[in-house]
């Protein structure tokens, strides 16, 4: 069981009066976005976002896809239309004759082919909206990783406001019958799961100290004939406070990354892909970039909901914190191995 009253020491007590084991990490509590000066215009993107031809053509393609959606939509909407017609008719003359059969299984058959053309651009639309997730994402990664190799700082509330927007991810919405994919929700990869360049993911790293450490970090590369991640910790900030190591890059073996999840479970359609109650988890601690050892108290009862986890910390007489709240994102299958202890 983790004692952090050693580690909270070195900290700041926050203001809702709770210190969490590394209080130099910033991390997202509900709290309005923080954009800094300069870098925002009318539209409300950053930047970062504007600046992208490619996200500009994704965007403009998006649109169009929600005009079709629309448009789907309204066909769908008339064939029901037609179709209650025809009900209303049979239950007027109190009977059903040859002709209306043969019109209302045209219309089921029309309307069922609209649904499904509907369902499909819909589908469409969910995979542009993640791609210009992931591009917009992949782009502040790549700018955060040039201003660290530059030697400059990420303001804290800066880091606050990139880590709020990584716990941002789509919800997933299947077909009918089909099942959440891995790294959805609680859903795990198989052994041969290679994380890409920019993903992110929680990292065992050794500190300075020798103490080992779950962070959350960036993928650099993946060395595939020494099975070993390249990664750079989220929060470069750290090692001025003199916690973190101070290694530029973590190499580490694969068995010691796990990807963060890349999509929301919806609670009220696919519990199964929700961590149980009671279950052990790892799950990053508000106000820090780290992962702890948790258990899960409540589950989201919907997707704006976060999980309420009961943090591992022998400073509190049952053992354990208060439930806190932390997003689907940054909640974790734990991975311990025989040497590793959180």
């Amino acid at each position: 069981m983790a004692d952090y009253r050693s580690m909270r020491s070195r900290g700041k007590r926050m203001a809702s009066g709770v210190r969490p084991p590394v209080a130099s990490k910033i991390a997202p509590t509900k709290m309005p976005p923080v954009i800094p000066k300069g870098n925002s215009n009318v539209s409300g993107k950053t930047e970062s976002e504007t600046s992208l031809p490619h996200v500009n053509d994704m965007l403009s393609e998006l649109m169009d896809l929600m005009k079709q959606v629309d448009q789907a939509r309204t066909t769908s909407a008339e064939s029901y239309v037609s179709i209650n017609k025809v009900h209303d008719k049979v239950r007027s003359e109190r009977k059903l004759n040859q002709s209306h059969t043969n019109k209302l299984h045209k219309l089921y058959t029309d309307a069922l082919h609209n649904a499904k053309s509907e369902n499909a651009l819909i589908s469409q639309t969910l995979v542009k909206v993640k791609a210009i997730k992931d591009e917009v994402a992949a782009k502040k990664s790549q700018e955060q990783s040039q201003l660290k190799q530059k030697g400059g700082a990420i303001r804290k509330g800066v880091l606050m406001n990139i880590l709020q927007q990584t716990a941002r991810i789509s919800v997933w919405h299947g077909g009918s019958g089909e099942s959440p994919p891995p790294l959805c929700g609680c859903k795990t990869v198989d052994e041969k799961y290679k994380a890409k360049p920019h993903d992110h993911v929680a990292a065992r790293v050794k500190m300075d100290d020798g103490e080992e450490q779950w962070i959350m970090a960036v993928v650099v590369k993946y060395d595939s004939h020494h099975h070993k991640y390249t990664v750079d910790d989220f929060d470069e900030d750290g090692k001025e406070s003199g916690y973190l190591s101070s290694a530029s890059h973590y190499q580490v073996n694969r068995r010691r990354v796990i990807p963060l999840p890349q999509y929301k479970a919806d609670p009220q359609k696919h519990i199964e892909a929700l961590f149980k109650k009671g279950q052990t988890v790892l799950a990053l601690y508000p106000q820090t970039t780290c992962f702890y050892k948790a258990i899960i108290h409540e589950q989201p009862t919907d997707v704006d909901h976060d999980y309420a986890v009961l943090f591992e910390d022998t400073s509190y007489p049952e053992g354990y914190s208060p439930p806190l709240y932390v997003p689907q994102r940054f909640v974790i299958p734990i991975k311990e191995g025989k040497r590793q202890r959180t």
